[in-house]
């Protein structure tokens, strides 16, 4: 048993972890995948970090153009949350939030 133990010990040592080569920014939107998409969307639009904010409106734009993912943005209460951005004090939001809500009237 020692030596099956030592061999992958030694084996081990052989290896390394490396970090990431480039660290992620905190203000990038990372996509989501199956039920968590829209729900973390709807969560990063209404965090309180504002290039966030900026960003994740930006990416529920383009999402919005997607059928099914307008389905799981508005039962995410994604439409209570963009009614509220509009009178934002940040102009960026505001804009961008007006952009989502037409977006969302032009599928309906």
């Amino acid at each position: 048993v020692k030596i099956i133990i030592m061999s992958s010990t030694i084996r081990l040592n052989y290896h390394e972890t490396k970090p990431m080569p480039h660290p992620i920014p905190e203000s990038k939107i990372v996509a989501a995948y199956g039920l968590r998409k829209c729900p973390k969307l709807v969560e990063q639009i209404s965090g309180s970090d504002l290039q966030v904010r900026i960003n994740a409106l930006s990416v529920a734009c383009d999402e919005l153009l997607n059928p099914y993912s307008v389905f799981s943005c508005v039962e995410s209460g994604i439409v209570s949350v963009l009614a509220s951005m509009v009178s934002d004090k940040d102009f960026t939001t505001r804009e961008k939030a007006s952009k989502c809500l037409a977006v969302l009237a032009q599928d309906s």
